[in-house]
């Protein structure tokens, strides 16, 4: 749309144009558009253009021009995208000014219309500019760096880049868009495939390396919590043992030892007696 928009504009501004208009004249205006179509264009910024329409301000076509051949084969001389300027003729005066853009389909192709208003202040004639949209939505398989297939409302396919692959395999990513006309009518279908072969490997990678980490976390917990257990139980319970044999050996080469031993503690007891203390709590 912006393309079509600048080459309207730079219609607009040839001297033969603006006198072809303002005389209303037919021929004038069409020879202008059949000389903008023997122009070798640019192909920086200029849309692939299949028509020109001029329009006065009532909607009535003053002269038009089509790219030879095809114009007659898909409408058989009938404006195409007719309804973009009684569009912009029942808007407000503020939106006057303001270029339209809309896709419709004739024949079952579609067509990207771009109206634009002709006159400074207020619109005195609108020029559209009918462009094919097809040669523009083939660079989204650039954009997204993916084969991209366009095929229309009946699955005949309108293009196919480079690298798709008709077979599918497990490992095969497909995306699809539908873009509407302006009656939310299916005017084509873009569909985008990705191999993701490198993606699941990837994945396989990275889940074996996470495996291996959860495993040096589990063994790492495992040996810090035996240390725990070592340090805050069993130290202290050898500690406690040690104490106890230390303190029968004296009292057993103490005389009279024989009569007045006592029982020596268990480790049972002392279990007994922490859950005594632990109730008491």
């Amino acid at each position: 749309d912006r393309g079509a928009r600048s080459l309207g504009l730079r219609i607009q501004g040839r001297n033969d144009f603006r006198q072809a208009f303002a005389a209303a004249d037919a021929a004038a205006i069409s020879a202008v558009f059949d000389t903008q179509f023997r122009q070798a264009p640019n192909p920086a910024d200029s849309p692939d253009v299949v028509a020109y329409y001029a329009f006065d301000v009532d909607a009535r076509l003053l002269g038009q021009a089509g790219r030879p051949g095809v114009v007659e084969a898909v409408s058989g001389g009938v404006v195409l995208c007719p309804d973009l300027v009684s569009k912009a003729r029942v808007r407000s005066e503020t939106l006057l000014q303001q270029p339209l853009y809309e896709l419709c389909l004739s024949g079952g192709l579609p067509y990207l219309a771009s109206l634009m208003p002709i006159g400074e202040a207020d619109p005195a004639g609108y020029l559209q500019v009918v462009t094919d949209p097809l040669p523009e939505l083939l660079r989204i398989g650039q954009r997204l760096k993916m084969p991209v297939q366009i095929s229309d409302t009946e699955g005949a396919i309108m293009h196919t880049g480079s690298g798709w692959i008709e077979a599918r395999t497990d490992h095969e990513v497909m995306s699809e868009y539908v873009l509407t006309a302006n009656n939310s009518r299916p005017a084509l279908n873009i569909a985008a495939q990705r191999n993701a072969d490198s993606l699941v490997m990837q994945i396989e990678k990275t889940n074996n390396r996470l495996l291996f980490v959860v495993v040096l976390i589990i063994l790492a917990t495992v040996v810090l919590a035996l240390l725990m257990v070592k340090f805050s139980v069993l130290n202290p319970l050898r500690d406690i043992s040690y104490q106890f044999r230390v303190f029968r050996k004296r009292d057993a080469s103490a005389p009279d030892a024989a009569a007045e031993q006592p029982e020596p503690v268990s480790f049972h007891a002392l279990g007994q007696l922490y859950e005594t203390l632990h109730d008491m709590a």
